[in-house]
């Protein structure tokens, strides 16, 4: 899937992602990329847009559209928002949305693919949706790339009046959009437990209580949630783990940091080996081994052999504590 994801950026041209929430698991379902023209949204006069598209999949997880700063146009900085949201009716309720800042518009002079990711939502497939786009800053905003026919005969391109008020349909025009979902239906996000780190201690004292960490983290489908637990630990020392186990960890959580404290072998002058095993609760193959090893102090102190000295001479001790006052 990722391969063929790759392909598709290089055929339709210029991909930017907004948003980290990246799905590897939905697939395109409606498109028109047709986007050289456009419309510049002015915050007095036009200050919305929107189209309208018919969904085959029942899930929505994500869109994207054409924007630039047109500065051949516009002579001063475009700086503010682009709200965009997804409705059943034009002045409806917001069923999901994303903002981005103008910072992350890149383009100057074309428009090009911008991504707006979002929590995925059901939809009602053939059902009629709307892709709201709604410009808050400066008095011109950034251009949205648009067909200069009507190529997309599922929807239509709807722009504001003065004010922000009513919606007016322009049925010559799309504006370049594609969305992407997933069906109910389909087979379920695998989880990828994936574990980074060591846990290595040398020259230790005997009983001491130490301490470390380690990392956990589901490479599987954004989607996915990975349930974990560690299942065998080391049979010297006295564990304990800050978790022992974790659920519905997701791919957008990132590294999951395990804290481990350690009460160490009363044995000297000893090496000390094993491993800590974690696996994934839903796929008890899929696992992974962290290596732990541990040596407890070989040598003596200085201190040590001193004190054993004094011992073993109780007249010498006797005057040192006197000359030192102890």
């Amino acid at each position: 899937m990722v391969g063929i994801f790759v392909v598709t950026l290089l055929v339709v041209g210029v991909f930017q992602i907004i948003g980290s929430n990246i799905s590897f698991y939905d697939r395109l379902d409606q498109k028109q990329t047709l986007g050289r023209a456009g419309h510049i949204f002015y915050t007095d006069n036009r200050p919305g847009l929107a189209q309208s598209f018919k969904p085959t999949l029942d899930n929505l997880s994500r869109v994207q559209i054409k924007l630039c700063k047109d500065y051949e146009l516009v002579t001063f900085p475009v700086e503010g928002i682009i709200h965009l949201s997804i409705r059943s009716s034009l002045n409806g309720d917001e069923l999901a949305s994303k903002s981005i800042p103008d910072e992350e518009i890149l383009s100057d002079l074309l428009p090009e693919w911008v991504e707006f990711d979002f929590l995925d939502i059901d939809v009602i497939p053939e059902e009629i949706y709307y892709i709201v786009c709604l410009w808050e800053g400066s008095e011109v905003g950034p251009k949205l790339g648009a067909s200069l026919t009507n190529n997309y005969s599922r929807g239509e391109l709807w722009y504001q009046n003065i004010g922000g008020g009513l919606w007016n349909k322009k049925d010559e025009q799309d504006f370049a959009f594609r969305t992407y979902g997933y069906n109910s239906s389909d087979p379920k996000p695998i989880a990828d437990l994936e574990c980074d780190g060591s846990l290595q201690w040398i020259n230790l004292r005997p009983k001491v209580v130490i301490s470390g960490d380690f990392t956990i983290k589901n490479i599987g489908y954004s989607e996915s949630k990975l349930d974990w637990e560690i299942v065998d630990i080391p049979d010297w020392g006295e564990w304990t783990f800050t978790p022992i186990e974790g659920y519905d960890l997701t791919a957008l959580d990132g590294l999951f940091t395990v804290n481990v404290i350690v009460v160490v072998p009363d044995e000297k002058n000893q090496n000390f080996t094993g491993e800590i095993k974690v696996v994934n609760k839903e796929n008890t193959s899929d696992y992974e081994i962290i290596e732990v090893s541990l040596s407890t102090s070989k040598n003596k102190t200085i201190y040590s052999l001193f004190l054993t000295f004094l011992k073993n001479h109780p007249i010498l001790s006797l005057l040192l504590r006197q000359i030192l006052r102890l």
